[in-house]
């Protein structure tokens, strides 16, 4: 009987923990002294963690750029936009804050600065055969695991519709998972977010191309969720739950 070859990536280095997030300095050094931070346009800032993070770069050693104009949507030419500014600022990798929609352009951003031509061109199917720069991903929310994948999702408002996109040179090289960025989200955000790490979860065990490596953390991350979803929606400051 013949056995499928099966190919399995995660980023280089994932820290996970209450904490984790402080340590973001400690690492984007190792790639580079001008940092690009990519945020959503409110939540990030206002609830202070923008510039807490800013701070903690520069306390490091790093030069800070901030490119702050992402939506509730990632849409495609904001790729365009963070990118300009990067090349401006002389950037050398690029840190993503947020949810899904933050963390997906400042993937895009990264990956499109090693690339030439439109970005339209590479989201409607122009491949993508080199490296960009370093990328850094830090989640407020627990559904997109943007953080770890190769995956990005863009919006075309030419065409009036979402493209996802994906390359190996994609994977973030640090993800930093801290179960304190989450402990913020409203309970309606909470529920949406947990229901969306579900069903990532519940798809991938049972999709034709599972695997022994990605049954098992499928499996798994259904027994936390299940445990600990409602936990978390009905109180916010469980930190067991939030984890």
């Amino acid at each position: 009987m013949l056995t499928e070859i099966h190919q399995f990536k995660l980023p280089e280095t994932t820290v996970f923990g209450w904490g984790a997030a402080e340590r973001v300095g400690e690492y984007a050094v190792k790639f580079g002294r001008r940092a690009l931070l990519v945020t959503g346009k409110t939540a990030t800032k206002t609830s202070g963690l923008q510039e807490h993070i800013s701070d903690l770069l520069q306390n490091c050693g790093l030069q800070v750029t901030i490119f702050d104009d992402v939506d509730p949507e990632p849409f495609a030419q904001k790729v365009e936009a963070g990118a300009e500014v990067a090349r401006r600022a002389n950037c050398d990798v690029v840190i993503g804050v947020g949810g899904g929609s933050p963390l997906d352009v400042g993937k895009g951003i990264a990956g499109y600065l090693g690339l030439e031509g439109s970005f339209l061109d590479y989201l409607r199917g122009k491949e993508i055969n080199r490296p960009g720069l370093p990328y850094l991903a830090l989640p407020t929310t627990s559904g997109t695991a943007a953080e770890i994948t190769k995956n990005a999702v863009f919006y075309d408002e030419e065409r009036k519709v979402k493209i996802g996109m994906r390359s190996d040179f994609w994977f973030p090289k640090v993800a930093l998972v801290d179960p304190a960025l989450t402990m913020s989200m409203p309970p309606t955000l909470t529920a949406a977010s947990g229901m969306d790490a579900l069903s990532h979860a519940l798809e991938s065990y049972v999709s034709l191309r599972a695997h022994a490596a990605s049954e098992a953390l499928s499996a798994k991350a259904m027994t936390l969720i299940g445990r600990s979803i409602r936990a978390a929606f009905q109180e916010g400051d469980n930190r067991q739950a939030r984890e």
